[in-house]
């Protein structure tokens, strides 16, 4: 089929694999900050903390115990102005984790500080600190680990969000699935998460598509009705996800064979507001 849209659904997919990674290579006294996104990593920034004191004294007199007061709050002071550049950067970049690479007291100190919301996208790696010649190698491991759980976690709870959503009597429908029932939400701009199983039969069925992202239509007619002069044929994937894009909306590509509670067909989203069964009656009417 001659598509009127570009193919777009196989760079979502690889997009998904790749969710931007903030890295700080952690010490005492500061970090160094890279964004990890598609495979490289970015330097964005470092944060110089206070350089003394920072190693405790080895002996055990009053003097020495006040020194070593001194050395921890120099760490907690640090910790915590590290953490405050990590929270600004994670939102200048748009990062959506954090690796914190170093010594595991530093790492947990910083996490610590860190807001409740940022320190469930955190995860504390002990290679590749801020030292020469730290190990890098172990640390892109752990970095690409903590993205694919990430995914494997988003996911999940898109599924979880679909299988209640589903239409149950005497409660609103929240999520539907099939490209009639997407197309139809797309139209009326309530789509939240697409979702699309890269194997589900129906991503390439032929739907109608005019000029503007809302003009789409299972039938050439029914994109006439909704203002298109002349509609053209594209896929339903690539049609849906311009829409969703259009309307501010996510897009999620799931696994699986269709038989884990994954959409009907390999097409579904989930609703901006629910439908009832009333309503939906009336629309069909």
């Amino acid at each position: 089929m001659v598509s009127a849209l570009p193919h777009l659904a196989p760079l979502l997919e690889l997009a998904g694999q790749e969710p931007t990674c903030l890295v700080a290579r952690v010490d005492r006294s500061g970090a160094d900050l890279e964004l990890h996104d598609v495979g490289r990593g970015t330097d964005v920034g470092e944060v110089e903390g206070r350089d003394w004191p920072l190693h405790r004294a080895a002996a055990g007199d009053w003097s020495v115990k006040h020194f070593d007061a001194s050395v921890e709050k120099t760490w907690e002071e640090n910790a915590a102005l590290v953490a405050e550049e990590i929270a600004r950067t994670r939102e200048a970049v748009g990062a959506e984790l954090i690796v914190l690479a170093g010594g595991a007291r530093e790492c947990r100190a910083v996490r610590d500080e860190l807001p409740a919301g940022l320190r469930e996208v955190t995860t504390i790696s002990e290679h590749g600190g801020r030292a020469a010649g730290a190990d890098s190698t172990h640390l892109m491991a752990d970095v690409q680990a903590a993205r694919m759980d990430h995914v494997a976690r988003r996911t999940e709870a898109v599924l979880d969000r679909f299988r209640a959503g589903r239409n149950a009597s005497g409660r609103p429908e929240a999520a539907v699935e099939g490209v009639p029932a997407v197309v139809e939400a797309a139209q009326e701009h309530r789509i939240d998460t697409l979702l699309l199983r890269g194997t589900g039969p129906d991503l390439h069925r032929e739907v109608w598509v005019g000029d503007e992202p809302d003009q789409l239509a299972v039938r050439r007619s029914e994109a006439h009705l909704l203002g298109s002069e002349s509609p053209h044929p594209a896929r339903a994937d690539d049609a849906l996800l311009l829409s969703t894009a259009a309307a501010d909306g996510e897009a999620v590509v799931l696994p699986g064979d269709g038989e884990d509670g994954t959409p009907t067909g390999g097409v579904g989203a989930l609703l901006r507001w629910p439908r009832s069964d009333e309503e939906k009656a009336a629309a069909q009417r």
